[in-house]
């Protein structure tokens, strides 16, 4: 009984916090669109190497035209949060329907035999980057606001499953915040091809230590 109580109370709360969400970004000044314009999309890429170098996760040699893209980009949906006009945060959800197709199956060797997702309705979220300048407890909500429109697009698209890696930290506090289960994603002992993939974001693993989890609609929480 104690545990229904508390299971209800932490939906209540995620609903609370679900529909401050839209007004608090007002307030603060703060849009999250879809990135679909060429300059958008500009936006979106200078903006994650900027606060990836920042945190040099990455080798900025590695970007000499001071932008972060790759070949997900080309069957992803970006999201760009702006300040008044100026980038402050963006996020991104891959789709495909095959391991190829995600950046998690680059980044590490899953068992595909153990892996218990239908892909063709999975997305993937990657490429988080939330800037700190002229933002204080804004951040939190900028987060919210990406991962709020992120997973719109995701129900809209008809998806019922999400892949990501992050930190130990951050996933336990999606679990916490989201009041959503996370899974493990099974691995194989790991290779070189692998290894060598993360290699342009080499101390984003070091410091991170990243690992790949899923979500699955069908499980109670997110928004």
């Amino acid at each position: 009984m104690l545990k229904k109580i508390y299971l209800l109370l932490k939906k209540i709360r995620l609903e609370i916090i679900a529909s401050l969400i839209d007004p608090i970004l007002m307030i603060e000044g703060i849009k999250v669109i879809e990135a679909k314009t060429n300059e958008e999309k500009e936006m979106v890429y200078h903006l994650r190497y900027k606060i990836y170098s920042e945190h040099r996760y990455v080798d900025s040699k590695i970007f000499p035209n001071k932008k972060m893209q790759d070949e997900e980009d080309s069957h992803s949906i970006s999201f760009l949060a702006t300040k008044k006009g100026v980038p402050v945060g963006t996020l991104r959800l891959v789709l495909g329907d095959k391991p190829i197709d995600f950046p998690t199956f680059r980044m590490y060797d899953i068992d595909i035999d153990k892996f218990p997702l239908q892909l063709s309705n999975t997305g993937e979220i990657s490429k988080l980057a939330i800037t700190k300048k002229n933002l204080s407890v804004q951040r939190y909500w900028v987060w919210l606001g990406l991962i709020k429109t992120a997973y719109k697009k995701s129900k809209e698209l008809k998806l019922n499953n999400l892949i990501f890696f992050v930190s130990e930290k951050l996933n336990l506090r999606i679990n916490k915040i989201f009041c959503t289960p996370t899974h493990l994603i099974p691995l194989l002992p790991e290779t070189e091809g692998t290894i060598k993939q993360r290699r342009y974001m080499a101390n984003y693993f070091k410091i991170k230590k990243a690992q790949p989890y899923f979500a699955t609609f069908s499980e109670k929480g997110i928004f």
